[in-house]
């Protein structure tokens, strides 16, 4: 599973201490929530790879908020925590729709290139040409459809 930007803590101390005198540095989920986190996530101790243990259902979850914990290993911990926000993507696994089956446009003879196709017979509202699409929630209730222009 990739993490933007990857999961990775700095050792201050990387200036003053040859390279094989460094300690490494250990990573570790301190808490979570949801609190079924441990049952989705787990974090490589070494190279802070986090990995999913199984597929998470959007309809349970949306979102997860682990913080992390990076320290020395080796028995000073000298601790550093940052905050992991997992968001769930809805799988596209719906087509999009449309509102109606049918839908029928009017426009004046005269009308110039790039006139707004009208909705109605009397030219007065713009004709709008909607389709939802229920993986991504597009029209929320008490949301506007926009008018389709016809060039």
């Amino acid at each position: 599973m990739n993490v933007t930007p990857p999961i990775r803590a700095i050792d201050q101390d990387r200036n003053i201490q040859p390279p094989s005198d460094r300690p490494g540095i250990l990573y570790f989920i301190l808490v979570g929530q949801p609190a079924s986190y441990s049952e989705y996530f787990s974090l490589n101790r070494s190279t802070a790879e986090l990995r999913l243990l199984k597929p998470v259902d959007r309809e349970l979850y949306q979102r997860f908020s682990l913080v992390i914990k990076a320290e020395q290993d080796n028995g000073h911990p000298l601790p550093a925590y940052a905050d992991l926000q997992i968001e769930i993507l809805d799988e596209n696994n719906q087509a999009p729709y449309f509102q109606r089956s049918l839908y029928q446009g009017f426009i004046s003879e005269s009308a110039s290139v790039g006139t707004t196709i009208s909705g109605s017979a009397n030219l007065t509202a713009p004709l709008g040409i909607i389709a939802l699409d229920n993986d991504i929630e597009e029209l929320q209730p008490g949301a506007t459809p926009v008018g389709t222009r016809v060039k």
